[in-house]
């Protein structure tokens, strides 16, 4: 079992002659297994953790620190949980997943791959992240988007709707992308932007101050979008606006 701390070592508990009970114990803390609601040994939690027996914790999973799993929550895989994150309702993390900080996860959310969440990121509804993405910060990503690829969501940003954030795209500061837009490649959207409709932005485009990209406007190549601009309908743009 791969601890993400500390030394590990196994204890065993006793009763005539038998064993009744194995804990692992890290440098700072114990951990025990699991028992599934289907009666099967799951993952390993800590004494500290909190994960409700109507959970799934598969048995490579693990729940340490002070998380919490709630609900009707399936952890499959190597997921780490830990710290102070909380996952609840009817969730489902697998892969190699990791889920810190102060993270919060619920609603029917998956998240799976080699994703990362932490911080204050919440992910919940219906949005899935997944393949090596990120969202932390105070990141919000909700409703049925989609951030996956090497992607990254941080900043007090908010992603929803059917918005798809891909490829190797970053979005911080308070921008804000829904509906059915798309950001990929290597594009950024910082500042106070919004993308929306069915705005598409990709290629090593930058959309930044108090920018509006809406209806079909595709903004690609090495363009930067700036200021008050705004762009809607049929717009394309590749070059500095």
């Amino acid at each position: 079992m791969n601890f993400p701390k500390g030394r590990t070592m196994m204890v065993s508990a006793y009763e005539n002659n038998e064993v009744v009970e194995k804990v692992w114990r890290t440098s700072d803390q114990t951990c025990r297994r699991h028992v599934n609601p289907d009666g099967s040994a799951g993952g390993w939690v800590a004494l500290t953790a909190n994960v409700a027996p109507t959970v799934y914790i598969g048995p490579d999973a693990i729940v340490l620190d002070y998380a919490q799993v709630s609900g009707n929550a399936q952890i499959y895989g190597k997921t780490q949980i830990h710290d102070h994150a909380q996952v609840s309702g009817d969730t489902r993390i697998y892969g190699g997943a990791k889920i810190s900080g102060s993270a919060q996860i619920y609603g029917r959310a998956q998240i799976f791959g080699r994703a990362q969440i932490y911080g204050s990121a919440r992910v919940f509804d219906d949005a899935q992240v997944y393949d090596d993405a990120r969202v932390y910060g105070h990141g919000f990503v909700y409703d049925h988007a989609r951030i996956f690829g090497s992607a990254k969501v941080l900043g007090r940003t908010e992603i929803w709707g059917s918005a798809q954030i891909y490829d190797s795209a970053q979005i911080s500061g308070t921008a804000q992308i829904y509906d059915t837009a798309h950001v990929s490649g290597t594009a950024q959207i910082f500042g106070d932007s919004r993308v929306f409709g069915h705005a598409e932005i990709f290629g090593h485009a930058r959309i930044y101050g108090d920018a509006r990209i809406s209806g079909h406007a595709n903004v690609y190549g090495s363009a930067r979008i700036l200021g008050k601009t705004r762009l809607s309908g049929r717009a394309q743009v590749y070059s500095n606006a």
